[in-house]
């Protein structure tokens, strides 16, 4: 569906949830722009309509577009990072990721960005110590947790692993998966009581 045919409600719930570009507010001066910059906000729309597509690529060079026009946009790096991982492009990511950590050193989601990006270009150790971080910083996000937990199994971390998984089973109760890894990770550490109540917790949620 070509972006001039979407419903003005979904524009609506974009503006309403767009970056920086869109948050600030009107002036007083009607005859001023609403926003830093307008352009900048066009590009970013166009970018997410592509990226609803499936056209990642096309997705990328808009969001760059609004990047380039607001440079100090961090949502929308943030944004056009979360792209780039999600399009099998861990080096431009990761660059991203930085970008945003310069002006935001304790942001969680570019945090996680960087530890993720660094994994998948084959520095699982280097990658911990964000993923760590982003943890801390966002404690409420299971997500944050569980790629702490693989990533820390790629490492060959166990005690790592297991308390991550821990975590991530206080963090959603209900994901087996968690609860299955959990039982996993402590009957490498031999401690199997904690190993077969996880068991029988992930058999519990998920009996197949």
């Amino acid at each position: 569906l070509s972006a001039p045919m979407w419903p003005i409600a979904f524009l609506i719930a974009f503006a309403a949830a767009s970056p920086r570009v869109a948050a600030a507010p009107a002036p007083a001066d009607t005859s001023e722009r609403a926003y830093p910059s307008e352009q900048a906000l066009r590009h970013y729309l166009q970018g997410r309509w592509r990226e609803a597509a499936g056209r990642s690529q096309e997705a990328q060079a808009e969001m760059s577009r609004a990047l380039s026009l607001d440079p100090g946009a961090t949502d929308i790096m943030l944004h056009l990072c979360e792209v780039a991982a999600n399009s099998g492009e861990p080096g431009r990511a990761l660059e991203l990721a930085d970008r945003v950590l310069e002006r935001e050193s304790g942001n969680a989601k570019a945090l996680w960005l960087r530890g993720a990006s660094l994994f998948n270009l084959g520095r699982a150790a280097e990658a911990l110590a964000p993923l760590e971080a982003a943890a801390r910083a966002d404690s409420l996000d299971a997500e944050y947790v569980r790629t702490l937990a693989r990533v820390a199994e790629a490492a060959d971390r166990i005690p790592l692993v297991a308390a991550a998984w821990e975590r991530a089973t206080r963090l959603d109760d209900e994901d087996p998966e968690s609860w299955f890894q959990l039982a996993s990770a402590s009957a490498r550490l031999g401690r199997f009581a904690l190993a077969d109540s996880a068991l029988d917790r992930s058999l519990e949620l998920n009996p197949v």
